[in-house]
């Protein structure tokens, strides 16, 4: 395997799945490729649309949060640090296919509530990803 797609977000499961990444990424050796997506107040984003400084500003949060996990890792073990903004289950496999990972890395919550009707953003990813996606669920001891 020479790359996996970890993708974190601002919930408290992100540590968890962070951990759980760098063990596959050092068993196999991998490449990481880190994610963010930054979902709009609104839902909505247009292609050519200048972002809101408020979006802006999520922005520069989570590439600065990328950079810090990526400071954990070795150097050669990260491939790219990437935040865009959309939903995240579209950007997550569209930015699988643009780096050719092996693996999607990504947490799970459970569905809750509107959750169980749509479907989670990780079902999403598992049901159209056309590679191996692994979902991460801690225990309640993790």
């Amino acid at each position: 395997m020479k790359r996996i797609l970890v993708c974190l977000d601002h919930s408290d499961r992100a540590t968890f799945v962070f951990a759980k990444a760098k063990d596959l990424a050092e068993r196999y050796p991998a490449r990481i490729v880190l994610l963010h997506v930054v979902v709009p107040s609104d839902g909505l984003t247009l292609p050519g649309v200048p972002l809101t400084p408020e979006l802006e500003a999520r922005v520069e949060e989570a590439r600065r949060e990328l950079q810090e996990a990526a400071n954990q890792l070795p150097a050669e073990r990260i491939h790219a640090l990437v935040v865009e903004v959309g939903e995240p289950w579209r950007v997550i496999c569209t930015t699988a296919g643009v780096y050719s990972v092996e693996m999607v890395v990504l947490g799970s919550h459970g569905p809750k509530g509107i959750e169980k009707l749509l479907g989670t953003t990780a079902t999403k990813v598992a049901e159209n990803a056309d590679r191996t996606v692994v979902i991460l669920r801690p225990t309640p001891r993790e």
